[in-house]
């Protein structure tokens, strides 16, 4: 299903996902494409929000905060190798927000600091996101 939308990369690990982000209207037109470096390179909610708001969509209902179904192995287990547990995103955020903070203190190239704060600023929201939704 990824690969019609140009959001497959067959030549890593055997074919998986490009990150992405893709909003198609009710209509069927498509609002937004971000493709990114990695998963954790992600486009800004007001971006997004900026260019659905031109759509003038209706309000819906929202969802209950989501919660895994089935157990989440402990760190040590390869029951999810390749892929993250819900909660191992905090964590790695931290991390990513913390390691981008430090780097653009020591980077001199001014493109390249924009873009490691640029990364700092997204797990920053990603962690706010988080906990607003834990605490909903």
């Amino acid at each position: 299903m990824l690969q019609p939308l140009e959001l497959w990369n067959a030549d890593e690990r055997g074919g998986i996902a490009l990150p992405a982000l893709l909003v198609i209207s009710p209509r069927g037109r498509e609002l937004v494409r971000e493709t990114s470096r990695d998963f954790a390179d992600r486009v800004h909610d007001d971006d997004v929000l900026e260019d659905l708001e031109s759509e003038d969509l209706p309000a819906i209902d929202v969802p209950a905060p989501w919660s895994p179904q089935v157990a989440i192995p402990d760190e040590d287990s390869d029951a999810l190798s390749g892929a993250f547990s819900p909660q191992a995103f905090v964590p790695l955020m931290n991390g990513n927000r913390f390691g981008a903070i430090a780097l653009a203190q020591r980077i001199e190239h001014a493109e390249s600091r924009h873009e490691i704060k640029r990364h700092a600023a997204m797990a920053k929201s990603f962690l706010d996101a988080w906990k607003e939704r834990r605490q909903a």
